[in-house]
């Protein structure tokens, strides 16, 4: 958020590193916190995929 609105950084001002910088801008929306985010979704719907066929297995057979 503080990347997108940066008039609201008055807590990160006296930090070396800036919170309202962008350090990675590709394709006008992929930054940091959208690849963590896309990364941690990824993970998730694996691993809920990986549930589902155990799941399936386990009850399919007799």
């Amino acid at each position: 958020m503080l990347q997108l609105i940066p008039g609201q950084a008055h807590v990160c001002t006296r930090q070396v590193v800036s919170c309202t910088v962008k350090f990675v801008d590709e394709f006008r929306f992929v930054s940091i916190p959208f690849m963590a985010g896309a990364g941690f979704l990824a993970i998730l719907l694996l691993q809920v995929a990986e549930w589902r066929v155990d799941y399936l297995f386990k009850h399919d057979r007799p």
